[in-house]
């Protein structure tokens, strides 16, 4: 007997449990996919199977320095948003740590 296929969700939910059901954190749609919310803003969206998150400072830095990451271009045009690092699901393992950042971030002090 095979495997289940995988969904390509599943990867959010992997960094969904990362948060062990903290109750401010929960999936939601942006640009019609998938994606966390912290208090009501994007954390992270899966995007063609890989994940993109919004980061600053030394984890906007880190992220980018990952054998394939980029800055995330939700619609594929060329207007990629600065403050977001499209991360490969190659480095899936990385994810729940990058959640943390961007968790921190959107919920930290000040307007973001």
């Amino acid at each position: 007997m095979g495997r289940a296929p995988v969904s390509d969700t599943d990867k959010l939910d992997e960094v969904l449990a990362e948060f062990g059901g903290q109750p401010n954190i929960v999936r939601a749609k942006m640009f019609g996919k998938h994606c966390l919310k912290a208090d009501g803003k994007v954390i992270a969206v899966l995007f063609e199977g890989d994940v993109a998150f919004k980061l600053t400072g030394e984890a906007h830095a880190e992220a980018l320095q990952m054998e394939g990451a980029h800055l995330w271009d939700p619609r594929g045009k060329g207007h990629a948003m600065r403050e977001w690092v499209h991360i490969l699901v190659a480095h899936s393992s990385a994810y729940g740590r990058f959640a943390r950042e961007a968790y921190d971030y959107v919920t930290g002090p000040g307007d973001r």
